[in-house]
């Protein structure tokens, strides 16, 4: 939402939504400095790029919140709804939970990719493990942190158990992204007396 410096008849300012088209730095783009590496080196490579970079903008149900010490709105997970037409003029859609962790920086209009999905090995807790990808999950950021709890996964995209049939699931774990460290941890939740 941006102020619109002409005014209405009753003389008052007037509020209209503006579109931001953000430029993109997936995770594999950037160097540990944060500049962006050389060009794509095959075409395998940048027909992958542009599959990330819709799945990217064409998600809903995302999670997360502002993060102050890093100028950005950080968002993890969501729902990617894939069309593809079948025989017969049909059309099928498939439902894809997401797992990657993105942050648009209010100042620079940028998305930048904070962790794939799956993540490195770098990114992984001590036992290395992750969340699982997902989607009608709770999300916030606290100081430099994001906190994911919960939501709806597909049997399909479970590392741990392999390919399934597709039907949905409910999570109950909760995990922390260390927006600075870039890794993850679960955190185990015990029941109060």
């Amino acid at each position: 939402l941006s102020k619109v410096s002409s005014s209405s008849p009753q003389n008052k300012s007037v509020l209209e939504w503006q579109r931001i088209i953000p430029k993109i730095h997936s995770y594999n783009d950037l160097n540990k400095n944060g500049t962006k590496q050389g060009n794509f080196p095959s075409c395998e490579d940048a027909k992958e790029e542009s599959v990330q970079f819709e799945r990217t903008l064409t998600r809903g149900e995302c999670r997360g919140g502002h993060w102050d010490s890093g100028s950005g709105l950080v968002f993890y997970g969501g729902l990617h709804v894939q069309h593809q037409l079948s025989g017969h003029e049909h059309e099928d859609k498939e439902d894809i939970a997401l797992g990657d962790v993105w942050m648009y920086n209010y100042t620079s209009e940028t998305l930048e990719q904070l962790a794939p999905y799956p993540p490195p090995y770098s990114q992984r807790d001590d036992n290395c493990r992750y969340p699982i990808a997902r989607t009608a999950h709770a999300a916030t950021v606290v100081r430099d942190k994001l906190y994911i709890y919960g939501g709806m996964t597909t049997s399909a995209w479970s590392p741990t158990r392999g390919n399934g049939d597709g039907a949905w699931e409910e999570l109950s774990d909760l995990w922390v992204f260390d927006l600075i460290e870039r890794k993850w941890s679960e955190r185990v939740m015990t029941p109060s007396a």
